[in-house]
């Protein structure tokens, strides 16, 4: 029975396909609340701006907190591949905009991660296999939405030329189940070789989840 990695290739997911790493599905960020958009762009959420940022939430700037911050502010920094658009979200209402702006359309479907857990269950990782059926999703463009850590609700968002989604049922080893949502990027060329190497494939010629 074949190992999935966090990042696999389509034909790799079929019922009963394992994933080597466990994984914890909730949110590990420091706050999940959004604030008001005029709070939220007094006090930009940027690299340059983050000694501000760290002041105005009174986080030591040496705390492994502060150091989640910094890495989360990390990926804004970095060349992103080309034809791919990505955006900071402070606020629910920043979020919407430019994912409507994106999109090109207000008529907008919400997807993410379902987990199901019984009440007053314990949250930690959990190592999962694929289970069934794996549903295709319609769409081929989509805006991708990541949490960031953050004293404060921050996403970062990136789209691409092209997508494919799935969602695919989960087992964990402890009788959890979560319909987790996968993409499937079909234009590789930029990605850095790590993820090939990953998945021992040469980089630009297979799609990557």
């Amino acid at each position: 029975m074949d190992v999935l990695s966090i990042f696999f290739q389509s034909k790799d997911i079929y019922p009963g396909a394992k994933i080597k790493e466990a994984i914890r599905f909730d949110r590990s960020v420091v706050g999940n609340a959004f604030i008001p958009r005029v709070k939220a762009e007094a006090i930009p959420f940027s690299s340059k701006n983050l000694s501000q940022f760290l002041n105005h939430y009174s986080i030591n700037p040496s705390s492994q907190e502060a150091k989640q911050i910094k890495r989360g502010l990390s990926v804004y920094d970095s060349q992103v591949p080309k034809g791919t658009k990505q955006f900071c979200a402070t606020s629910l209402e920043s979020m919407i905009n430019n994912v409507i702006s994106e999109l090109g359309t207000q008529n907008l479907q919400v997807i993410s991660t379902i987990q199901l857990v019984k009440k007053g269950a314990k949250r930690e990782k959990i190592f999962y296999k694929v289970g069934s059926p794996v549903k295709e999703l319609p769409q081929e463009k989509f805006v991708l939405c990541h949490p960031v850590a953050s004293p404060q609700a921050v996403f970062y968002c990136h789209t691409a030329p092209k997508f494919k989604g799935y969602v695919i049922p989960l087992e964990g080893n402890k009788g959890r189940k979560v319909n987790a949502l996968a993409i499937c990027h079909y234009d590789s060329k930029d990605f850095s070789s790590v993820f090939f190497e990953m998945l021992n494939v040469n980089p630009s010629t297979k799609p990557v989840i």
